[in-house]
């Protein structure tokens, strides 16, 4: 047991490996991937819940949270990551109040937006908005 197999392919082992690694940061790339898209299309319909992204992805609640979490990932962190990037957009583009951009986020109230983006970005939205806008 302890012997070198003499028909080993070194080259072949390479090779294999790196595809399954290849692989493995593909379905990282989908899942994630394909639930942020499922994440702001549900958000602009003010229905976002872990079940319904789930259930549009074909997934259990459970199964989704699980992949999720094989990348670090939770339905809330991919969530809120989602949302600060459409707010920072949002803040850069338009000149909507930021009781609009909470509502259209689906935020139940302007101050959980403000913590939501300071944790994310470490400023306020209206001064991250000023320092953007220069």
């Amino acid at each position: 047991m302890d012997q070198p197999v003499c028909t080993s392919d070194i080259v072949l082992n390479r090779v294999l490996l790196k595809h399954l690694e290849d692989d493995a940061a593909s379905q990282r790339a989908d899942i994630v991937t394909e639930a942020r898209k499922c994440i702001m299309r549900r958000l602009r319909s003010g229905d976002c819940t872990i079940e319904g992204v789930a259930q549009d992805l074909s997934l259990t609640p459970r199964t989704f949270q699980r992949r999720l979490s094989r990348y670090n990932y939770s339905f809330r962190k991919l969530l809120d990551g989602v949302r600060v990037e459409l707010a920072q957009t949002m803040l850069r583009n338009s000149s909507a109040s930021l009781s609009e951009i909470s509502a259209s986020l689906a935020y139940a109230e302007l101050s959980v937006l403000s913590r939501s983006f300071k944790r994310n970005t470490g400023l306020s939205p209206s001064v991250w908005r000023v320092s953007a806008c220069g």
